[in-house]
């Protein structure tokens, strides 16, 4: 149980023992006394009080000189002024200097009560958000060093990567295989420190009153900060794992119109994109994982959207092809794709990004998934400008298949 401390100042020594008796009558006070202003603010540096109790009137030093000494000590002690007959105003003019509040004497012992019950739970709620904004801060401090370890292992990759590229053609598997491992022991590095602070984050987001986060803007901006990193390091350790683990998936016949569509809706509602559709109606069902086919689409779109800061327009077509094969197209009104990136856009950790915004694994997973489902991903610049992301997927594919997403190689 916490101990509150309170400490009388007053010049009138029956009042002063009469009320110690009573409060110390309570549990969980622990109550000194002093006689006038100079023992009082010596007793105050001493003991430490959470509460005052402080008359007004008395000689030498009077309380008001007593209570501005005390909030000059930039302490969270609250002074509750004692004042007699005829000492309102003044007692007014104390609170415009700090004081919590002012009883008159004689002093009702449960008047005094209901003012130290405020006082006490101010300071606890105060107390406790100060915890809490502590713990929020480590929180986030936790995050930005993970971040920090995933940008360097990002970096591990890419060096990793650069330190392959003039491997022989014969070797380009192995390439691929090392990636994996790096990939896997990242995704796997990162995951158990992440978990742990989401968890803490959402325990503590439960434990603070809304309204205290409400009140505290610096601190809701924290929350937010914090729950959107993690939320982007859990999908980049996702894309990792994806990248690194391939897994088998049953393909079930779909509607790949209404997969385009969910897409749509996921990735561009309440943005400034417009989508102009060109859906063959009586296009056939296909073969494959929707979830997968979701994932290409919603990145497609997603890149598109950004490449556009969140304006112009998408134009989503698909079309039945001679051999069993459906053409989907998807091209953004943007400025397009430079000549000397365009081949490695679909390599793995290949990236226009900022170390902010990604790792460079979206596409490399998307060609992959539509491999695997018998079909080529492919991209050029429109004529009439914008990036033109082109699948050509089989429309017989029955058999279970292995959705990895290992990309191509650029220099395969």
């Amino acid at each position: 149980m916490e101990v509150t401390k309170i400490l009388i100042v007053d010049d009138e020594e029956i009042l002063r023992t009469r009320t110690k008796k009573l409060l110390m009558l309570e549990d969980g006070f622990e109550v000194e006394t002093a006689a006038d202003g100079p023992q009082g603010l010596e007793l105050f540096d001493q003991f430490q009080p959470h509460i005052v109790l402080l008359d007004i009137r008395m000689p030498g030093m009077d309380g008001i000189e007593v209570l501005c000494h005390i909030k000059e000590r930039s302490t969270p002690a609250e002074v509750i002024m004692i004042t007699g007959h005829g000492g309102v105003e003044t007692a007014i003019d104390a609170m415009k200097k700090g004081a919590f509040g002012y009883l008159q004497k004689p002093v009702d012992f449960d008047e005094l009560e209901i003012e130290i019950g405020k006082i006490v739970k101010k300071q606890h709620t105060q107390r406790q958000l100060a915890q809490y904004v502590k713990d929020i801060e480590q929180k986030k401090k936790d995050l930005d060093e993970q971040n920090q370890l995933l940008h360097k292992r990002t970096d591990e990759l890419n060096d990793a990567l650069a330190k392959l590229e003039n491997t022989p053609k014969v070797l380009a598997m192995n390439r691929v295989v090392v990636l994996e491992r790096i990939a896997n022991d990242v995704a796997h590095e990162l995951k158990n420190p992440l978990n742990s602070i989401s968890s803490s984050l959402y325990y503590v987001t439960k434990q603070v009153p809304t309204e205290l986060i409400d009140a505290k803007p610096k601190v809701k901006k924290h929350l937010d900060i914090i729950s959107a990193q993690i939320e982007r390091s859990k999908g980049i350790i996702e894309n990792l794992r994806n990248f690194a683990s391939p897994h088998l998936v049953d393909f079930q016949s779909v509607d790949l119109g209404e997969i385009i569509r969910k897409s749509v809706l996921l990735s561009l509602t309440d943005s400034g994109v417009k989508v102009e559709f060109d859906l063959d109606e009586n296009l056939p069902l296909i073969e494959g994982s929707g979830h997968q086919l979701q994932q290409v689409f919603v990145n497609l779109c997603e890149n598109a959207k950004r490449a556009m800061d969140n304006d112009g327009s998408i134009a989503i077509s698909t079309k039945q092809q001679s051999g069993n094969k459906v053409l989907v197209t998807v091209r953004d009104s943007g400025t397009g794709i430079p000549d000397d990136i365009i081949d490695k856009i679909f390599d793995p950790f290949f990236s226009t990004k900022n170390e902010v915004e990604g790792v460079g694994l979206g596409l490399s997973i998307c060609h992959g998934i539509v491999k695997k489902h018998g079909g080529i991903l492919s991209v050029r610049n429109a004529p009439e400008g914008g990036a033109e992301f082109s699948m050509s997927l089989s429309m017989n594919t029955t058999e279970k298949q292995d959705v990895s997403s290992n990309p191509p190689l650029s220099q395969q």
